[in-house]
């Protein structure tokens, strides 16, 4: 089952806008979708565009902390 990992850049190097990302736990690197946004919903939002855009596969829509 693949989950949506999400994190906060509390290092302040993040823009506002990019403060959150949300990946799939089997993220692989350069290619693979990642999501981004102000808040972590929407973060998982632009991850789940990206994903329907790319014809990724997505076998749960979990969130994991």
């Amino acid at each position: 089952m693949t989950r949506i990992i999400t994190h906060a850049d509390t290092t302040g190097y993040a823009p506002v806008d990019e403060t959150w990302c949300a990946y799939q736990d089997n993220y692989d690197g350069p290619g693979c979708p990642c999501g981004k946004g102000a808040t972590e919903a929407e973060a998982v939002a632009d991850l789940m565009e990206q994903i329907a855009e790319a014809g990724f596969a997505l076998v749960a829509e979990e969130r994991a902390a």
